[in-house]
Formats: structure tokens, sequence, C-alpha cells
């Protein structure tokens, strides 16, 4: 195996604005997408096909999720996820070797204990919510499956306790979802990347672009990894980035051009090149041997043990250091709930947002006017009661 740093200067793309169309839940159409967001189960030990039901696509949605053997012995201890995301073509048959590797590895004491989802995004998404609303793949994974993990799953609910990975259109998917929502993740694996620019995804994938991004060129351009690193260069030289792809992939080049203009935009991260690996998950993993683990123990090992001063609260909270940058426990509880339900971003929840149970909600909602505010929330959750109430999430 060699590592390889490429300088050479790529042109910047433009940022543009896609709109997309009401979604599914609203117009009515769930019904065309609903089979496809259900997919076949696979098993394998410590593999649980799951499911929880969207409000976007008025439908279930399928995930299968690794749980390491220790989860259920570790009483109240939270562990890291990593998101991984599938190439083109959705097939899950390869996941029951991932879940070996990564249960040995854990096994072995070469990385920390790791919860792993295995996300579905559809067959040919580019991990993307298409222009015309009947695939809101992006939304249904930021906005609805992540916080249905923190609900019901004893996660480490912070950026820094999320990785995103990703195969090949998965790849392209981590890097755009990764640099996108920072606030969720602090870092992102791309393994051999199908790292297009407009001008590539046209020739190779006509009929994704018509698709996916109505022949639009702003559209595609707006949901590109290329500008979504550039526009979030600032954040992304706060996450652990890497980059890994064969000498054999049919994605070499793109990943060679993504990796000069990540180095151009002064985004770091590391390039791996493997000596006679083609485009393959299986043998990426395992060329990288020991490497890969230690990728995983970097980015894991420290958020995996509590610090000191951690507060945690009843129920599925997120820790709160104590003095987390001068706010108040409540305030700060406010801003995670505020995360996960506010959809429109104004700073109130509303009863349609909210996606816990409703008698939380109107417990919550003082006024009764179906919002909650922080005021609300605050009053509701104020330091008397932070040690003794559970927190909607």
């Amino acid at each position: 195996m060699s590592s390889a740093f490429h300088l050479s200067l790529f042109a910047v793309l433009a940022a543009f604005v896609c709109p997309v169309s009401p979604s599914l839940a609203q117009s009515g159409k769930a019904s065309d997408v609903r089979d496809p967001w259900m997919k076949p189960p696979v098993t394998a030990e410590h593999l649980h096909y799951e499911s929880f039901k969207s409000r976007e696509v008025a439908a279930d949605v399928s995930y299968l999720i690794y749980i390491p053997g220790e989860y259920e012995a570790a009483g109240e201890k939270r562990f890291p996820v990593i998101y991984w995301l599938h190439g083109i073509g959705g097939g899950q048959q390869g996941v029951p070797g991932m879940v070996q590797h990564f249960d040995e590895a854990i096994r072995a004491g070469k990385m920390p204990p790791a919860l792993v989802v295995f996300v579905n995004g559809l067959t040919d998404s580019m991990w993307c919510d298409s222009k015309d609303g009947r695939a809101p793949v992006e939304t249904v994974f930021i906005r609805e499956l992540i916080p249905h993990i923190d609900e019901n799953y004893r996660t480490l609910a912070t950026r820094e306790g999320r990785l995103i990975e990703g195969f090949s259109m998965g790849g392209f998917g981590a890097a755009r979802l990764g640099f996108k929502h920072h606030d969720l993740f602090g870092a992102i694996s791309l393994l051999a990347g199908a790292l297009h620019d407009e001008a590539s995804f046209q020739q190779r994938h006509g009929d994704l672009f018509q698709k996916l991004f109505g022949g639009d060129v702003a559209c595609f351009q707006s949901q590109s990894p290329w500008t979504l690193a550039e526009q979030n260069a600032a954040a992304g030289k706060e996450m652990k980035i890497r980059q890994v792809v064969g000498d054999r992939d049919i994605t070499l080049q793109h990943n060679r051009d993504y990796d000069a203009f990540l180095t151009k935009i002064g985004i770091p991260h590391t390039f791996t090149l493997l000596p006679g690996i083609g485009h393959s998950p299986g043998p990426i993993y395992d060329a990288l041997g020991e490497e890969n683990w230690k990728f995983y123990s970097a980015i894991f090992g420290k958020v995996s043990r509590p610090p000191s001063g951690t507060v945690e609260k009843e129920g599925k909270p997120d820790n709160v250091p104590a003095g987390n940058s001068g706010k108040s426990k409540e305030k700060f509880a406010f801003e995670q709930f505020a995360r996960r339900h506010d959809r429109n971003g104004d700073g109130v929840v509303t009863k349609e947002e909210f996606s816990g149970p409703s008698q939380f909600f109107e417990r919550l909602d003082a006024d009764a006017d179906g919002s909650v505010t922080a005021e609300e929330f605050e009053k509701w959750h104020g330091p008397e009661e932070l040690n003794s109430r559970k927190v909607p999430r």
C-alpha cells in the first residue's frame, strides 16, 4: 500500500440553488416510491434489519444496523456511529461480509466499539433530494433517520460521535453530505468515491442527470461535493477526512482531481492509493489492513470514553459538558431539541415538525398554540427538572 498527495490545481465550481418540489407526503405521490424504501433483509451475527415510519415519504423506510456484542452488557455506555452509504444499485448482499470485518476488529480491540448503520439510499439517488421531490433521500437520511437512531439507541449524539463513510456513489454522498452537514459529522471517509463533476456525470450518467437534477446544471452543481466542499472549507479544516482508491479503479482520475481540489482550497485530508486494487469495497478494506482500524480509532478513541464533567440526563440524552461554552444546560438542550425537530430553521418547533410522542409535545406547548418556543422548552426543562424528566427526542 502506498500514499500519494497531488498538488495540481482544479477549477472551482460555482454554487447554485436547486429548488426541490414539495415532499411526497404533501404531494400525495408516496406510493410511487413506497416499495424501494423497504429493501429485503440480509442476515449476519449482530446485524439487525429495522425500519422507521417516514413522514417525508409517508412510508416505512428500512435500514440495517450492526450492534457490537458489548452493547447490551454496557449499561448506560454510549457508542459512536458510522453511517455507511452504499454504491449505485443499492444492493445489500455485501453487508454481512463488512459486518464480520467490523465485528472481528472490535472483538480484537483494533477499533473502539461502534454502531454501524447501513443507510437506504434507493438505487441511484446519488444521496441527493431529487429536483422533482419524488426521491428525497437526503432529507429522509438527515432529518429522519439520524434522529431515529439517536432516539432508539445509546449513541454519542454529537458530531464527534459520527462518521459518514461511503463507497462509489456512496462516496459522492459522503462527501457532499459530510461537508454540507458538518454540524452532524466530525469525519468523512471516501472509498473509491464516484466524485464526478458536472461534465463527467452528464457523460457517464446522462439518464440520471435528467432523472435526479431535471437536466439542470445549476441544480447538479448546488448538490455537488465539489461545490459543498468549497462552501464549507472553513468547517472542513476541522474535520478528519480520508480518500482511498485503488490504482486500477475506474474512479481513480476523479479521486486524483478531488484530492488536488481539497488541497487547493486548504482542507487537510489523507489520500491513499492502493496498488492492484479495482472498484470493490472488500479488497479496499483488505488492502488497507491495520491502517483502516487505526483510522476509526483516531476518530472515536477519545469520544468513546466519557470525559470528566459530563452530565447525563435520564432517558436518551445528549452529553452536556459542564460549562458548555457558557451556555446553560437547558439552553444547550433546546438547541439539540431544535436541531432534530425544527425543519425550517425558524427557531420554533411546530406540532407538525415534532416527531416524538404527542403527549410530550403537549407538555412542552405551555400556551397550547401548536408550537414550542425556546422559552417554553427552557421553562419546562429548567434546572430543577433537568435530572428528573425525560427529554423528548
